[in-house]
């Protein structure tokens, strides 16, 4: 009897993924397998993360004795695993007249299932960049709040006896653009 490597969907709606088995020719694909040699996670949420995992000494042996994979298992082993098998032979046709350049896939490497130190590290710069910026505009909320305290009873600034010409539309705070278009857009309804 021959024998298949094939892709086994596992997976349910919107979270697939498919188990790598090892089956005979005639057999259903829902059916009884011989053996598991790996699985593949394509997409990736809070829980699983997104992975390959090949059982190497199962797949060389299956690959040894005769096991043909079929044309995913081909396209899955030639992008993460090009020791095991080579890229599949593009038939000769209009869409083999010309090179496509190579897309450029990332798999994230896992230690004992941990991140690595590098996105750790990228983890970290981002998020103290991200408190330095949230420190910035809490500071600058506070220094307005206290200008606003001092300029009368009412805390609220004189918006017909303010100049627009101090007002500058390149403010790099977006919260500041957005509150001079509203004083703006103030002035301009008492005038009409």
């Amino acid at each position: 009897m021959k024998t298949k490597i094939k892709l086994r969907n596992m997976g349910c709606r919107n979270h697939p993924y498919w188990k790598i088995i090892v089956q005979g020719d005639k057999k259903k694909l829902t059916g009884k397998y011989i053996e598991e040699v790996g699985f593949w996670q394509p997409r990736g949420g809070k829980l699983v993360r997104r992975s390959v995992a090949l059982n190497k000494h199962k797949l060389r042996y299956w690959l040894s004795v005769g096991a043909e994979p079929t044309l995913g298992v081909q396209r899955l082993l030639a992008k993460f695993g090009p020791e095991f098998y080579p890229k599949p032979v593009i038939p000769f046709g209009s869409a083999s007249l010309y090179e496509k350049p190579e897309k450029k896939t990332f798999v994230s490497p896992f230690v004992d299932g941990r991140e690595p130190q590098l996105l750790k590290n990228q983890e970290l710069q981002y998020k103290a960049m991200l408190q330095e910026e949230i420190n910035r505009v809490e500071r600058k909320r506070r220094v307005q709040a206290e200008a606003y305290a001092t300029l009368g009873a009412a805390g609220v600034p004189d918006i017909e006896g303010m100049k627009t010409d101090d007002m500058k539309s390149e403010d790099i705070d977006i919260f500041d653009r957005v509150k001079t278009f509203e004083e703006l857009q103030k002035r301009f309804a008492k005038h009409r």
